[in-house]
């Protein structure tokens, strides 16, 4: 039996029986919480101290900061009429082959898929494949996923720097780049947080990552100073589940004044105040459809690598058309897309442009085609590993052997 199903099934049906109490009190929060959202709206000195107290407390904090926009301010939707023709669209997303210590084989593969979509033209695509042997992968321990972000805003730095005449791009690059109209703007997209995600220790290379993370985002940084055309770069999270703007409304909730200690003990309650719900809960009930929230500086324990025009902002937006079901992401963007309120509206007018393109479905469709582009499906890793297999007994090398652990796993999986 693979389930103990009388268990599953009971613990399902404690659930629900006490779900129409979580809705209440999920309800219950969300009031206080628009309340406070509301209340603070034009108290930014105050809230952002509390928030750099809070952060010398505790370098732990995911925490939003005002910005010049008052918290609770929404800003409509921008006309999206003729976004194909003012704006270069290009996005990057990333899949993998994870090493398996058991198999046979030991090897894992990073691939990126690049979509490029400008004026009315059949969207353009590229596709990066890096191929990691034993060697690398035991004497350095790369962070698979890692790389693989990490690979996807460096694929978006290549393909501006070959648009933009770069001498030593790759012949590739420039393919894939030329002949393109001149847009209003460009704007490069990637699935998931700006910031990258990584273990912070020795191991995994997270630390050498970052390093070449950051020269990809100065890249991109740069171009956008060559402007016009501005760069507008922005990491999409869909359905998002962090609460950064909840956790800015608890150091709110402390009263009208606050004090180190007061903050201290905020940051150290258990269970966290408005612990039922997260920012997209909040912004469901604020968003209507197509609206933005207000520009919240992004405070975590990542801060220190993100500075100045590179430090991380965000605001939410409801890329629903309709009223009813409201579909909040979170877009993360680099100061110096923030600085300038007319990127800021061409970035929110692009993106509700893109997520027009399904019907039922309001999610960048130039993010839907890269994602088509860099998955990695049964087929590819069968070749992937003939090709391995055969170029190893060319050279006689004799083959590894799974482990017993594996042999008894994919006997079961065979029944």
């Amino acid at each position: 039996m693979p389930l103990n199903y009388s268990k599953v099934f009971r613990e399902i049906q404690n659930f629900a029986s006490g779900a129409a109490r979580l809705k209440r009190e999920r309800e219950k929060q969300q009031e206080k919480a628009l309340e406070l959202l509301h209340g603070w709206g034009e108290k930014a000195e105050d809230l952002r101290y509390r928030v750099a107290v809070a952060a010398e407390i505790a370098s732990y904090v995911h925490l939003a900061a005002p910005t010049e926009e008052p918290i609770n301010a929404t800003f409509p939707p921008p006309p999206t009429e003729n976004c194909a023709e003012r704006v270069l669209f290009l996005a990057a997303d990333g899949s993998q082959i994870e090493p398996n210590p058991h198999g046979a084989l030991f090897y894992a593969l990073v691939n990126v898929g690049v979509v490029v979509m400008a004026g009315h033209e059949t969207p353009r695509t590229l596709i990066e494949s890096r191929f990691y042997d034993p060697e690398t992968l035991l004497e350095n321990r790369p962070d698979i996923p890692l790389q693989r972000d990490l690979a996807e805003r460096q694929a978006l730095a290549k393909a501006v720097a070959a648009w933009q005449g770069e001498p030593k791009a790759e012949q590739e690059w420039r393919d894939l780049m030329d002949g393109l109209p001149q847009p209003e703007a460009v704007v490069t997209l990637t699935d998931g947080p700006l910031e990258l995600w990584g273990a912070k220790d020795a191991t995994g290379g997270f630390a050498e990552a970052l390093k070449e993370y950051l020269k990809s985002l100065h890249s991109l940084l740069a171009a956008h100073r060559q402007a016009p055309p501005a760069v507008l770069t922005a990491g999409y999270v869909d359905k998002p589940h962090a609460d950064p703007v909840v956790q800015l409304l608890r150091l709110a909730a402390i009263g009208e004044t606050a004090t180190p200690e007061q903050i201290k003990a905020e940051l150290e309650r258990r269970p966290p105040r408005f612990a039922a719900i997260s920012d997209a809960a909040l912004f469901r009930r604020l968003l209507a459809p197509g609206e933005r929230s207000a520009i919240f500086r992004l405070v975590s324990r990542s801060r220190e690598d993100y500075t100045g025009d590179l430090a991380l902002h965000f605001f939410y937006l409801n890329a629903s058309p309709t009223t009813g079901r409201a579909a909040i992401a979170r877009v993360e963007i680099p100061a110096w897309v923030t600085k300038d309120p007319k990127a800021v509206q061409t970035l929110h007018a692009a993106l509700l442009w893109q997520t027009r393109h399904v019907p039922n479905a309001p999610y960048p469709y130039i993010l839907h085609r890269a994602h088509e582009e860099a998955v990695v499906r049964r087929g590819d890793r069968e070749t992937v590993e003939r090709w391995l297999t055969g170029a190893l007994a060319e050279n006689n090398v004799p083959l590894g052997s799974r482990s017993a652990k594996q042999i008894l796993k994919d006997l079961t999986a065979n029944h």
